[in-house]
């Protein structure tokens, strides 16, 4: 997995705050995921960057959500969810904002997408009464999404260059 630096992580995870998260899910959350909110529990992205398979051009991470909320960490995954529920699909987390008002999601129902990781892209929606309208798979799984990050020091991020399409 690409080793990212992140900024105003949320707090030390518990073995409760993922129980709690699996349980208002309704599902179990992938191992490789688990194991970065472990490291983590979410973050402010610097400098971290994308491509979407089929699509043209680069994508940045703004924010990694956190399984638990904190005053001053990032925002809760299943905040974020309550508040998207109708736009997006039923078995996908969102654990990350991305550039152009996007959303990361995570695939929670097995077996066939069980892990995957796919975005939200807003400005692709066709039919705002299909949560799966606007949603592109990225990496079969986000070990898989992680080794397509790459860090690139802030001062070169260019929104022409990154962000768009």
């Amino acid at each position: 997995m690409t080793e990212i630096s992140l900024k105003r992580k949320g707090p030390k995870l518990t073995t409760k705050s993922i129980l709690a998260l699996e349980s208002a899910i309704d599902a179990a959350v992938p191992q490789d995921y688990l194991c970065f909110l472990h490291a983590t529990n979410g973050g402010s992205a610097s400098g971290l960057i994308f491509s979407v398979p089929g699509k043209k051009g680069t994508r940045y991470i703004n924010d990694f959500l956190a399984a638990s909320q904190s005053i001053r960490g990032p925002l809760a995954i299943l905040d974020v969810r309550k508040q998207c529920t109708e736009f997006i699909p039923k078995d996908a987390l969102p654990i990350a904002f991305v550039s152009g008002d996007d959303l990361l999601l995570l695939r929670t129902r097995p077996p066939k997408r069980f892990g995957a990781i796919d975005l939200k892209i807003n400005s692709d929606v066709t039919n705002h009464d299909d949560p799966e309208s606007g949603v592109v798979r990225v990496a079969k799984s986000f070990e898989a999404f992680m080794t397509m990050v790459k860090q690139v020091p802030e001062e070169e991020l260019d929104d022409d260059d990154y962000g768009m399409w």
